[in-house]
């Protein structure tokens, strides 16, 4: 019966897969049966790391700022139209007709007033002198697009800057905040009255002096927030600002204005002076989200739908009925914030709780009291602890404004802990870095301590305090927070004063968001922490019973995943759920797995700056690694990679057996004296990590078995036990050790592993990939036992670096077993990778290919004479023993003739072809099936390496000369590379794989990409234009109609964002046409296609004929000038002209669009890489 094994290599951007097929019962040979790549863009900014979803949302925010600008105007014209002054089409088709206009803006102050208008010059006139009825506009109209800020409430800093009364105590570089000074001086105001001495515009035109500027006919001071160079005339980062006024001062001048004009026009009454200062200075709360102000949501609903419903009746369908239609799915789609709260990560039903909170902030206590109890030996000092912390976190006012030093003293004075241990515990420093009790210490300042003393173990759940705390989650306006903080007082008879009001309104948002668990979840781990539960243990549990609990519902198999914690993650969002498609297209072509082995990128996960510290982390442990290589090899040992392992454990250790705590020698490193131990039996738990290993002596390893290291103990060497745990416990807390660590070496049994101690490491946010192979386990155990099958186990997790170590060793002298290089030419390098996962059938593969890679190690140091005969046959006896029936391995019985084919393998001095991989000749075979052609080309040249490119070429340094420490590196390389020679010609493939007699699915495999054809919502890839004279072409003088286009609102955007390329393959001599994503929106019928048309999208696959009349295959990436980004299939797309040309010895990242017309068709690629060309 034939099995099939599944490899998958997971990255942030890709997908490679691959089957391998065995038939133990039909006596075949395992073969590649079929394998593919698929890609997609990751859903960041490539320069920024900014996630695509954020830019989109500052887009939007930046639309919708200018829509409600745009509403104001209109109904102020409304306004002058309404009270008779003057109509909207005189205003429209007069000065703000800006392309027809003979006025234009400018800067001057002395102007030829029949060319030009300046608002500044107008607006101060306007205080003493009558004005058109078209100037009256232009100076109302400027005054409300421009009107200055309410407040500068920061709810991540907890202030609002604008109320700051002391410019000596503002850094000078902070211009956001000295441009609020300076504006004030300029027209004298008075922040607690509100009031100015003159307006902003009589402030703009007076200089320093106060003399205007108009005798010297001067430019008007710039008033812009950004500053503008000085040599380049460039501005520079928008946190740079001049002046920045307050809305009182803008509504003060108009009302000046208004009043003044109203002796010469008798249209301006009072309530016309009301409804133009309400409409221009108007502005909704944050809460209440858009829309007019005064109104619901329900209302507001209301209102247009039978709005919507007169139209209908009168059968009108004009502009005004689409934008209201449109507004209508606008509303009934928004919510407030205030419902968008998150699920609790362990309680799904239920909603996240606010941090600003009594509850929230004993939880956070006894999370982070968690990391030091260990400091405390017996579970009843625990519990004792725990409650004393409790009842002082709510009775002493001292603990709460000094929390961490009064834990200090706690567990010193009152527990008896070694002052020098809790000066030396890593985890009190780290937890000193938490602040705790933000919130309580606020509420204490302002109501002091009695309301809070009545709080207890049973009244904590109920507590009214945590009503205010609900209240500054749910206000964030400052007006409004301070009316329900003044409501939440009356209702519960405090006084409060504005002193107090203040420390409770402008807490920080980090304070009164919300948590990531629901008060229900927070109230089970302070009862637990009550009973002297360590909560950071406990949690862990909640977290494993939670993915239980959520993954028990799957519904259809393989579904897309609903989790709002991945979703927030648009990274890993997508690359999980571009696997999930590929498996489940894999499932319907075979069926099922004997076993899907799961390789994941350490970068999945990661947020783009995590990623980068990664980076950081890694150079930094490599350079350490190569420290350590220098000490061993000052000490005569080698300086290798298992010894480098054995070194970081030792000093971890103490010098020190981690299970007979005797004394371990630096010179015992190169002898069969010493092993590294997974704590935790690999075959239970399979985690490689450097957190599940030990340095002990090869005796205490052999009698210590496939057991827990407290169960070997207990049962064969009960006196060390007490020690033993004594000795994690120290090393834990000298940092020696982390506390996963010390959590593993704890572990009792066997049988705990497969418990509740497993399912705390499969939910490791840190570590995505055991989310992903957890999912995974549970689709197929509902899968099975809907199908009436017993569920076993065949998802198995590997490391990167065991991938990468067996493609070296089976494609030894192959170019896809390099290192570098491959990915800049071909993306096939992550199908490789998935074809060597793809040759393991369980951990038993991977540990006897690991102890064959560790003989040929062996083998050849012994040969190079650098290790005794004695020594050899002391590492090869250990092998050998390893894989006795008697020694009980318990993958014994799946390596068949292991022992047999040990010394075979040494017989032949330890080749290459001895490695086990279940495919034969899997070097050949890859090179024979891989769609690409590479070969291998050896160069020679002096590197050198500066700071900067140590990290790059870290692997390369120690064969360098060192000098100047380690800031420069340099020698001469003999370095392999792989060379690109072709891409394999579909039919020519196909016969080859006839002719070689190859078994397998034959197709041709293509790179399959994800193409968006979406064009739903508007054009968020496109920028709005603020400055209209951005958009005007400096040759012609006119509206470059290229780059830009005006939209139904006069809005101008960017237009340079192309859907497509529209050619004609019937005729040739037809124009290609780019498809501007702007053009749809204007007119969808262009996406129609007439006959002979086609359209290709981003990623697209297709062939044509070209100029030597011979079948092309290309991919489309975009616009190129005139012409195109395209590619040869199955290549990677290097757009770097001089790059491209080294790699691929000729142009192969674009082409003469018309070319591409000739004959052409759009391949219709699967997920799994087949064509309609098969």
């Amino acid at each position: 019966m034939k099995k099939h094994i599944l490899g998958l290599d997971l990255g942030i951007s890709s997908v490679g897969w691959a089957v391998t097929t065995f038939d133990d019962e039909g006596g075949y040979e395992p073969w590649i049966d079929d394998f593919g790549v698929r890609l997609f863009e990751v859903p960041e900014n490539p320069k920024s790391k900014v996630s695509l979803a954020t830019e989109r949302r500052m887009l939007r925010s930046s639309r919708r700022l200018n829509r409600r600008k745009k509403a104001r105007i209109k109904l102020i014209k409304k306004t002058f139209e309404e009270y008779g002054i003057i109509s909207v089409e005189e205003i429209n088709n007069g000065v703000f007709d800006f392309k027809n206009s003979k006025l234009k803006p400018t800067n001057k102050v002395d102007y030829d007033e029949n060319l030009f208008f300046n608002p500044y010059v107008l607006r101060n006139r306007a205080l003493t002198q009558p004005l058109s009825k078209e100037q009256l506009v232009i100076v109302v109209t400027h005054i409300a697009k421009n009107r200055g800020f309410a407040n500068l409430f920061d709810v991540n800093k907890g202030e609002d800057v604008s109320t700051l009364t002391d410019q000596s105590k503002v850094k000078e570089d902070d211009s956001y905040t000295n441009s609020i000074f300076e504006a004030r001086k300029m027209i004298g105001y008075d922040l607690k009255t509100k009031k100015c001495q003159k307006t902003i515009a009589e402030a703009i035109i007076a200089n320093e002096f106060g003399n205007t500027r108009v005798k010297n006919n001067d430019n008007l001071l710039d008033v812009r927030n950004n500053v503008k160079d000085k040599k380049s005339g460039e501005g520079t980062k928008s946190g740079d600002f001049k002046f920045l006024f307050p809305r009182e001062a803008y509504q003060y001048e108009l009302e000046m204005i208004l009043n003044q004009q109203a002796k010469y026009f008798p249209e301006i009454t009072s309530e016309f002076i009301k409804k133009i200062i309400e409409t221009a200075f108007r502005q909704r709360d944050f809460e209440d989200g858009f829309g007019p102000k005064g109104y619901t949501r329900d209302q507001i609903k209301k209102k247009i739908q039978d709005q919507l419903a007169i139209m209908k009746a009168k059968n009108v369908k004009d502009r005004n009925f689409l934008a209201l239609r449109d507004s209508l799915k606008a509303y009934k789609l928004y919510k407030p914030f205030t419902e968008l709260t998150g699920k609790c990560t362990f309680y799904p039903d239920e909603s996240r709780y606010v941090k600003s909170s009594i509850i929230f902030e004993i939880y956070q206590m006894a999370v982070e009291v968690s990391k030091f109890s260990s400091l405390l030996e017996t579970e009843e000092k625990i519990c004792e602890f725990h409650n004393k912390l409790f009842e002082k976190a709510l009775k002493d006012d001292k603990f709460i404004t000094g929390s961490s030093k009064a834990i200090d003293k706690i567990l010193i004075e009152d527990f008896k802990v070694e002052k020098e241990e809790v000066k030396n515990s890593k985890a009190i420093e780290n937890a000193k870095k938490t602040t705790l009790f933000e919130f309580t210490k606020r509420f204490i300042k302002v109501f002091g301590m009695e309301i809070l003393k009545k709080i207890d173990s049973t009244t904590l759940d109920k507590n009214f305090i945590d009503d205010l705390g609900i209240l500054l989650n749910q206000n964030i306006t400052p007006k409004r927070r301070e009316e329900k903080i003044r409501d939440w007082a009356k209702n519960n008879n405090l006084e409060i004063d504005n002193e107090q009001v203040n420390e409770l309104l402008f807490l920080p948002a980090k304070v009164t968001t919300t948590s990531g668990l629901s008060k229900k979840a927070m109230l089970e781990v302070i009862e637990k922490f009550l009973e002297g539960k360590i909560a950071g243990v406990y949690q862990d549990e909640m977290k494993a019973n939670a993915v239980e609990q959520t993954l028990a519902k799957p519904g259809r198999f393989l579904e897309p995943i609903k989790d709002p914690d991945l979703v927030r993650n648009p990274v890993v969002f997508r690359a999980i759920n571009e696997a999930r498609k590929v498996i489940k297209a894999l499932f319907n072509r075979y069926g099922d797995f004997h076993k899907i082995n799961v390789e994941t990128s350490r970068e999945l996960g990661k947020s783009a700056e995590v990623r980068k510290e990664l980076n950081t982390r890694n150079l930094e442990n490599r350079l350490n690694n190569m420290g350590i290589s220098k000490i061993l090899e000052d000490n005569g040992l080698r300086a290798n990679h298992t010894n480098i392992l054995k070194y970081k454990l030792w000093k971890s250790q103490d010098e020190k057996c981690m299970y007979s705590l005797e004394t371990i020698l630096l010179e015992q490193f190169d002898t069969y004296e010493l092993e590294i131990d997974h704590i935790l039996p690999i075959s239970k738990f399979p985690d490689d990590s450097i957190e599940n290993k030990v340095l002990v002596f090869n005796s205490e390893n052999q009698k210590k078995k496939n057991r827990t290291p407290l169960e070997y103990l207990n049962a064969d060497n009960p006196g060390v036990v007490s020690n033993f745990k004594k000795n994690c416990l120290n090393l834990y807390r000298k940092n020696k050790i982390n506390w996963n660590k010390y959590e593993n070496l704890m572990v009792e049994s066997v049988m705990k592993i497969e418990t509740d101690f497993a399912k705390r490491n499969l939910v490791d946010n840190s570590y995505i990939a055991r989310y992903f192979a957890n999912w995974l386990k549970q689709q197929l155990t509902f899968k099975y036992a809907n199908e009436g099958k017993e569920y076993k186990s065949n998802v198995l997790m590997i490391k990167g670096i065991v991938t990468s170590r067996f493609r070296r060793k089976w494609l030894f002298n192959s170019p896809w077993g390099l290192d570098t290089k491959v990915r800049d030419i071909t993306p096939y390098h992550h199908a490789v990778d998935a074809i060597v996962l793809a040759q393991f059938k369980n951990q038993g593969s991977i540990d006897f290919a690991s102890d064959l890679l560790i003989l040929g190690d062996e083998f050849r140091s012994w040969n190079k004479k650098i290790i005794t005969d004695e020594q050899w046959n002391e590492r090869k006896t250990a092998v050998f023993s390893k894989w006795r029936k008697e020694n009980g391995y318990i993958w014994y019985h799946e390596i068949p003739n292991a022992l047999e084919r040990l010394e075979n393998y040494i017989n032949s001095g330890c080749k290459q072809t001895g490695m086990y991989a279940l495919v034969k000749n899997l070097k050949e075979v890859i090179e024979l099936r891989m769609p690409v052609e590479l070969t291998i080309e050896s160069i020679e040249e002096t590197e050198k390496l500066d700071e900067k490119q140590i990290k790059r070429k870290i692997k390369e340094t120690k064969r360098y000369e060192i000098f100047n420490g380690l800031t420069e590196f340099k020698r001469k390389v003999k370095t392999k590379v792989p060379k690109f020679v072709k891409v394999k010609d579909p039919k020519e493939y196909l016969k080859t794989l006839d002719d070689a007699n190859i078994q397998g699915f034959k197709h041709y495999p293509f790179v399959s990409y994800k193409i968006n054809k979406k064009l739903k919502g508007a054009v968020t890839d496109s920028q709005l234009i603020k400055g209209k004279n951005v958009a005007i072409d400096k040759k012609t003088g006119k509206f470059n109609s290229e780059k830009y286009f005006t939209s139904k609102n006069g809005d101008i955007w960017e237009s340079t964002i192309y859907y497509g390329l529209k050619l004609n393959k019937l005729e040739q001599k037809a124009k290609p046409q780019w498809v501007k994503k702007v053009d749809i929106f204007k007119d969808k019928s262009i996406l129609s296609l007439k006959g002979g048309e086609v359209l290709l999208v981003k990623n697209t696959t297709f062939s044509y004929i070209n100029k030597h009349s011979e079948i092309e295959y290309k991919v489309l990436r975009g616009k190129k000038g005139d012409t195109s980004y395209v590619h040869k299939i199955n290549t990677t797309f290097i757009s770097d002209e001089n790059k491209n040309k080294e790699i691929f010895k000729e142009q192969n990242f674009r082409a003469t669009t018309s070319q591409l017309s000739n004959q052409i068709s759009i391949l219709n690629i699967s997920i799994l890489g087949y064509s309609l060309i098969d």
